[in-house]
């Protein structure tokens, strides 16, 4: 690994379709979410978004993220693949045809990562903080695979990105399903109690 390299790489997928209406908002509060915790631990990697078949006549991805207040620790990169590339991988007999191959262009941020290790992720994901404490430690192995549980949580959080902690607990009332490995289980918010398991 080069002394400049990272020493993690964040890897998303993202279209300027404003996918499910608020695409550009969770993209942000994401972004910002990993700044603030990032701000606490000072941990050098970059955050590689992969522009996937973009819509040429809609505000682009990195006017999108113009806004972010870049820390001299984080480097944001953004991976264009155009139109030509998708139309190249549509195969109906192996894959659904969808705007956004999501896991070929997750692919397409692997290979280009400069981490010494990927984090590959959803753009509107919120890694808990325990994660970023894990990786502060920087004791990961590169013989382990790692994952994570999901939560999901209801949309009318206030993010204070100043105060990450308070929008955490914020977030753990507002939680209404939790997925496991193989699992996902609805949740009573206010007694998170299971009140339904899907496989």
């Amino acid at each position: 690994m080069k002394e400049q390299d990272p020493w993690l790489s964040i890897v998303v997928a993202a279209r300027n379709d404003n996918y499910g209406g608020d695409f550009n908002l969770r993209l942000m509060n994401s972004l910002n979410w990993i700044h603030a915790w990032n701000n606490l631990l000072n941990i050098p990697f970059e955050i590689i978004i992969v522009n996937y078949n973009p819509i040429p006549e809609n505000p682009t991805i990195k006017s999108v993220v113009s806004s972010l207040e870049i820390r001299k620790n984080i480097k944001i990169r953004i991976i264009d693949v155009p139109q030509e590339i998708h139309l190249k991988n549509i195969q109906p007999e192996v894959r659904k045809t969808v705007p956004l191959f999501e896991f070929l262009a997750k692919n397409i941020g692997i290979r280009r990562a400069r981490g010494q290790f990927i984090l590959c992720t959803n753009a509107d994901i919120l890694p808990d903080p325990g994660i970023f404490l894990r990786l502060g430690m920087k004791k990961l192995s590169k013989k382990n695979y790692y994952r994570a549980d999901r939560l999901d949580f209801s949309h009318n959080v206030v993010f204070d990105f100043q105060n990450p902690l308070k929008t955490l607990l914020e977030i753990r009332k507002k939680v209404f399903k939790m997925f496991l490995k193989g699992y996902a289980y609805e949740i009573d918010s206010g007694s998170f109690s299971i009140v339904g398991l899907y496989t």
